[in-house]
């Protein structure tokens, strides 16, 4: 049986809203779902049972790993016993009042696992990726920094490429709108693009109040 187990910082806010009576019973509930590992349970508290909603998985998660250490270091324990069958079992004296079936060796190992929302920040699926934007997106970056550069080209030359630079994945697609602008700048200007540069001028006028 399970000695101790956690409550985790992540579920303060929605305890918060509960009041003293919720609170003494999803605590209860939760004390329950830790030693038996079910978690099919019903307060009959629509606030109760939207905090076992939050707590639910996290329990599963906390048994099952509960479950996976204490088949590891049985499994130990038998190996230990067959590499050395004829070694002395070593007898520890407890002090009284101490259970002698204590699993803190189990425990200890559990604790680095400090809940599912950690385990995904260790392997990096909170990592923010690159999302590729639209034209209109780009569109209006370009319009922000009155530039040349051509949205649509910008974000088909990209999308042609698997919106890399150079060898690299793309981070940033500001950052290489800002480098398309500087080449731009240094080019000359197209009939269509005086053109483009005139209506965002207009645009621009507009959004101002100036017309």
């Amino acid at each position: 049986m399970k000695r101790r187990f956690y409550m985790y910082s992540a579920w303060e806010r929605p305890m918060s809203k509960l009041t003293d009576e919720q609170l003494g019973k999803f605590l209860r509930i939760y004390y329950q779902m830790q030693l038996t590992g079910d978690t099919d349970v019903d307060s009959e508290d629509p606030m109760v049972d939207m905090m076992l909603e939050v707590v639910r998985e996290q329990v599963t998660f906390d048994v099952q790993a509960y479950d996976r250490k204490c088949a590891v270091n049985k499994e130990n324990g038998a190996k230990s016993h067959q590499t050395n069958p004829e070694e002395p079992k070593q007898t520890q004296t407890v002090p009284n009042g101490v259970d002698s079936d204590s699993d803190t060796e189990i425990d200890s190992e559990i604790e680095p696992e400090i809940g599912i929302d950690s385990e995904r920040l260790r392997s990096g699926e909170s990592k923010k990726r690159f999302r590729p934007p639209t034209v209109e997106e780009v569109e209006a970056y370009c319009f922000e920094r009155n530039n040349k550069v051509d949205a649509e080209r910008f974000v088909d030359f990209y999308a042609s490429n698997g919106w890399r630079v150079g060898k690299n994945p793309m981070k940033d697609w500001k950052a290489a709108v800002r480098t398309w602008e500087k080449r731009e700048d240094n080019s000359p200007m197209t009939a269509a693009q005086r053109a483009d540069q005139e209506r965002h001028e207009v645009l621009r006028a507009i959004a101002g109040g100036l017309l």
